[in-house]
Order: C-alpha cells, then sequence, then structure tokens
C-alpha cells in the first residue's frame, strides 16, 4: 500500500480524459492535475520550451509527493525523455504507438497530432521501431486545441475544421486512426463523421490507464480499499478547465492556481 497521489499532467483540458480513465481502472488512488493553461498550447511551440515546461511540471508535482507520473500530453511525450526524470512515468504517446500496431490490419496508420508532433515524428519513428514495413501517415490539426479549449468542440465550426484535416487521409487506405492528442477526443463526433467506415480509432487515454496499472502493480505502489480524492491546478485560466471538469465527471471542483 503507497498512499501517495499520482500526478497527470497536460497544457489544458485534454488530459481530463486520461484522467476519466485512470479513476475508472484505479479507483483507490488519489490524484492531481495539473493543466499549463497559462503556457498553452504547446504544439506551436519549439522543443526546447516544451522539454523546459516538462521539468518544471514534473518539479512540481515530485514537490507534491506524487508516486509516479502519467504525462497526459501528446506534445510533451514527444519532446522529452522519461530517463531524464527519476520518476515512474507513463504516456500517452507511447501507449498511443502500442496499440495502434497492434490493432492495424492492413499496416496503413494515420495519425492526427499537433504541429510539434507531427514535426518531431515522433508517432512515425516510433511506430516503425515495432514494424518497419507500416506506413504512417501523420495530419497536424493546429486548430482543434484552440477549439476545444474555448469550449467550441459541439460547435459547427469544429466540424468544419474537423473535415478539413480529416480530409487529408482520403486515398491512404488507412484502417487505423491515432488520436495523437488528448484534446482530440472531445471532437471525436465530428471524426467519426468524417473518416472512412471501418477505420478503428486509437484514443490513448484508456491504454494509458492500464499501462499505469501495469507499472504501480508491478513496482508494489498501488493503493487500496480508499476514497479517491482529485487535486487540480492550473497555471493560468482555469474556467475552461472547470467547465470541462464539470462535463466529464458531473460535478463542480476547484482549481489552485500556481504560477511560474
Amino acid at each position: 500500500m503507497d498512499p501517495r497521489p499520482i500526478g497527470i499532467y497536460d497544457s489544458g483540458v485534454g488530459g481530463l480524459t486520461v484522467l476519466k480513465e485512470c479513476m475508472r481502472a484505479l479507483p483507490d488512488e488519489d490524484y492531481i492535475y495539473f493543466a499549463d493553461t497559462g503556457r498553452l498550447p504547446y504544439g506551436e511551440k519549439k522543443r526546447e520550451e516544451i522539454i523546459g515546461f516538462s521539468h518544471d511540471i514534473v518539479s512540481f508535482l515530485k514537490d507534491k509527493g506524487v508516486k509516479a507520473v502519467v504525462v497526459a500530453c501528446n506534445t510533451s511525450a514527444s519532446c522529452i525523455n522519461p530517463v531524464d526524470f527519476d520518476i515512474p512515468m507513463v504516456d500517452v504517446l507511447s501507449m498511443g504507438v502500442k496499440n495502434a500496431v497492434r490493432v492495424t490490419r492492413n499496416g496503413r496508420i494515420g495519425v492526427l497530432a499537433t504541429s510539434l508532433t507531427v514535426k518531431n515524428h515522433t508517432y512515425r519513428d516510433r511506430i516503425k521501431s515495432y514494424d518497419s514495413s507500416i506506413e504512417v501517415y501523420e495530419v497536424a490539426a493546429p486548430e482543434f486545441v484552440p477549439l476545444v479549449e474555448a469550449g467550441m468542440a459541439d460547435s459547427s465550426k469544429a466540424k468544419e475544421v474537423v473535415k478539413k484535416y480529416v480530409s487529408r487521409f482520403e486515398g491512404t487506405g488507412i484502417d487505423t486512426l491515432v488520436l495523437g492528442c488528448t484534446h482530440y477526443p472531445f471532437l471525436l463526433k465530428h471524426i467519426k463523421e468524417e473518416i472512412d467506415e471501418g477505420v478503428f480509432i486509437v484514443d490513448p487515454a484508456q491504454w494509458t490507464a492500464q499501462g499505469l496499472m501495469d507499472i504501480l502493480h508491478g513496482m508494489n505502489l498501488l493503493r487500496e480499499d480508499k476514497d479517491c480524492h482529485v487535486t487540480f491546478y492550473a497555471s493560468g485560466p482555469e474556467k475552461g478547465l472547470s467547465d470541462m471538469a464539470e462535463v466529464l465527471f458531473g460535478y463542480k471542483i476547484h482549481v489552485d492556481m500556481h504560477s511560474w
């Protein structure tokens, strides 16, 4: 039994989808969720900046006494090396890659991600490290995160933007599509409407929760028979975080502020 909380971080509200899956898989654990809303969007920034942001947040979470960290931000995961952090870590990108390779039938995988994640070709390179014969088609969708953060995921504008980016997979023959940013599941309804029927959509959130459970079990860090408690922090505007958390969890949350 290890009573320490689990840290989860993202640039904004996207990581709430990962938090929800972790709470479902590990309901006895406590969590600290950090949204770096003061510095989003991450996807349009330089790799060196993201590495610095990630170190800032992990240091903050370690100061709060977490026993493991979930990197719920694909852009951050595409830039950092987990061995540089002296704490057990699991990230959405690794889990998305692993399961996309597992489910593809024809060896053609599409990836929707932020500009920096696509620029780094992290998904392509990691998928090919599993199987070099797989064809990977990456599409950057820089307008997705601002739409979700603005609470416009269900708008006609969002539908229009999703159509623009998803149409770029036409003719590729993909049978698997990875949502390479934790904000993108909020647009899943529109994505399903635009993607070819039969394409399997990989949302790394649920697989990340499974990966976290495996790590904690393997290191004997699980906690049992306790009520789950979540503490929320943000580095900037928190209204979007509060609103989205209420939609996902069904109750209002309190967000503590932390500025750098």
